[in-house]
């Protein structure tokens, strides 16, 4: 799996995208998990399942460490990679949150 440090602009999407991706996610219940790319830090090495978006943040779920997670929508993602495809969005590329 290739990960692009400088994402092509039509992989960027806006955060007001992403929350609506994640939603819709949870919201068809589908088993799509995602890796990301915090602010300042490195790639996740599990993916995570979405369990919750809220306006503010969401909570994903780590079932390989039994950890739960939260995250902050507006600084806490900078890139992030679907593990199947949903909708538009393609599996093993990485989209940039902006």
């Amino acid at each position: 799996m290739e990960i692009k440090d400088q994402p092509r602009v039509e992989d960027v999407i806006s955060v007001l995208e992403f929350k609506l991706l994640m939603k819709s996610i949870v919201d068809h219940h589908a088993k799509i998990r995602i890796k990301y790319l915090p602010d300042g830090g490195s790639w996740t090495i599990n993916f995570f399942n979405v369990v919750m978006v809220t306006d503010k943040g969401m909570i994903l779920s780590d079932e390989e460490n039994n950890k739960i997670l939260s995250i902050s929508l507006t600084n806490g993602i900078v890139q992030f990679i679907i593990d199947e495809q949903f909708d538009s969005y393609l599996p093993n590329l990485a989209y940039a949150v902006q």
